[in-house]
Order: C-alpha cells, then structure tokens, then sequence
C-alpha cells in the first residue's frame, strides 16, 4: 500500500508544493464560489488543545468543498474518561476517515497518528514544534502586497514556544525571504541561524513585514518572569511604524497578546493584515486539502 501524502512539517512541502498550493488558494479566493467537488470524501478534525482560526477554517474549507466534516475534541472524547491519547488516535485512525487534522501537545502524538492512518494527516499544530498551513497563510498574506524573495520579515515576541516561527522561518528560507527576531533573553528561537535583533529601531529599519507572535505563557515554567520593561522593549506601536513612514506590513497568526508584542494602537494601523489573514486562511485551507487529495 502506497503512503499518503502527509503534511506533517513545512519540510514535507518541496517548491512546487508551495506554489501550487498558493495557486490553488489564488484560484478559490478568486473564484469566490463553490469548490464542491469532494462530496464523497470526509474530513475528521481532532483539536485536542483550543483552536478558533485554524478549526473553524478547515471546516468552512471542507465544507467549500463538499467535504463532509467531523470534530472531535478532548472534551468531547474518551479522553476525559482516561483513554490514552495513543489509544484515542487509533480509534479514530480505523474508522478510515479520507484526510485528517490534528491539533495535539506533542510531535509524538502527530507522529504516532500518521503511523497508524491509512490517509492524508495535517499538521495542525503540535505543540510547540510547528504550523505548516499558517506558514503557507503567512507567505500568501504577504504575496499580495510584496516579493517574497529577498523580503525581510522581522518576527517579534515569543520565538521560543512558537510553532507559527518554526514553520514561517523554514518556509522563509525555501521562498528566499529573510527571517529575523525582535525578543529577550529566554524567549530566543531554539535554533540557530537568524538575524536576532535586540533593539526595536534597527530591527524596523531593517524589516519590510512584521509577524507578531503571542508570549505563550502557559508554555512557560514558574521560575520563567516577564516584566514591564523587557515588553515596552520590543513591544511595537502605531508610533513605532510612524517613524518609518508606515512602510511595513503587520502580521499576526492569533490570538494577539495586545500590551505585549503588539500596543493596541496597531488595531488600527493601515497596513494590518491580520484579519485579511484570517480569511486567507480557508483559501489556504481548500489548496492543502486539493494537494493532498489529488
């Protein structure tokens, strides 16, 4: 039996991949019609940590589709019952979904999935590894309004937990844009090879993009402190972007830790794309779902 196409990691995605992916999303967001074509496939969704963008527009992408669509989550599941999260994924696993999503704490867990289904499995997030389909999301934001070769984006906040900077970092690479981190110490990324930026007015002078990325405090032991200071440092404000003549484009993958790496002033700044982001985001979606199911 052959192996299904998997989505697993960014490093899954070759260039091609990637571009027809994005041009499969060009052609659903500007088709702005139905994409039912898949009535016999099914969709099983398993978010085991929280979601609101990445659920909900998988399922619109599915459902665009025709895709029928099914949910699970930890409350919802054996889980609370004790069931082993092993145990839970192979269940699901042998009812022989067409494609499956999973949100999960652990890489183990998404590698264990795609040991035991027998179809296509997106990586949902794994933790604090990475978000393959929000680093596609990020790249197809930012075509519209800049070449993605040779652009600077300058990601500021939480490196260090996030999934969102190791998926985006990686796909920088493949499309020849430079990736670079505004941050303090203890939330660095965990890999080497960026440009790492410690003060806000060099780091903006050299970026042409900004992805905010939330302080994952969850993530984060008890002896591990945040104060005021260490925020106001590289916390970017309407003001911040005013003295670069609002050249950059702001990104942010969700939910947004306004007063930490974003003043609340940048809701209404004019290059915010964060809520066009969202919507890109089913696009996105409908071309990683055709790429797998092809």
């Amino acid at each position: 039996m052959s192996v299904p196409r998997r989505l697993l990691s960014v490093s899954d995605l070759n260039n091609a991949d990637v571009n027809w992916i994005l041009g499969r999303a060009l052609r659903s967001l500007s088709s702005g019609g139905s994409h039912a074509k898949h009535s016999d496939k099914v969709l099983l969704n398993i978010f085991l940590e929280s979601s609101t963008r990445t659920k909900a527009s998988f399922s619109l992408a599915a459902q665009r589709m025709g895709i029928h669509v099914t949910e699970i989550s930890k409350s919802y599941s054996s889980l609370d019952k004790g069931e082993s999260v092993e145990d839970t994924l192979s269940v699901l696993a042998a009812m022989k979904p067409d494609v499956i999503t999973l949100r999960c704490s652990s890489s183990d867990h998404l590698k264990y999935l795609a040991s035991v289904a027998e179809c296509p499995v997106i990586n949902a997030g794994d933790g604090t590894n990475e978000h393959p389909t929000q680093a596609l999301i990020n790249a197809f934001t930012l075509s519209e309004v800049l070449t993605l070769s040779g652009a600077k984006i300058l990601f500021v906040g939480d490196c260090a937990n996030s999934r969102v900077f190791n998926s985006t970092s990686l796909l920088c690479e493949k499309l020849g844009a430079r990736a670079a981190t505004l941050t303090f110490k203890g939330l660095e990324p965990l890999t080497a090879g960026y440009d790492a930026f410690s003060d806000k007015k060099e780091a903006l002078d050299w970026a042409d993009a900004v992805i905010g990325l939330r302080i994952q405090r969850e993530r984060m032991s008890d002896e591990f402190s945040i104060n005021r200071q260490q925020i106001d440092e590289i916390q970017i404000t309407s003001d911040d972007l005013a003295q670069f003549k609002n050249r950059h484009w702001i990104l942010h993958p969700g939910p947004i830790g306004w007063g930490d790496e974003f003043a609340i002033s940048i809701k209404s700044y004019p290059k915010n794309l964060v809520l066009k982001m969202v919507n890109r985001g089913i696009h996105i979606r409908v071309g990683t779902l055709e790429w797998l199911l092809e």
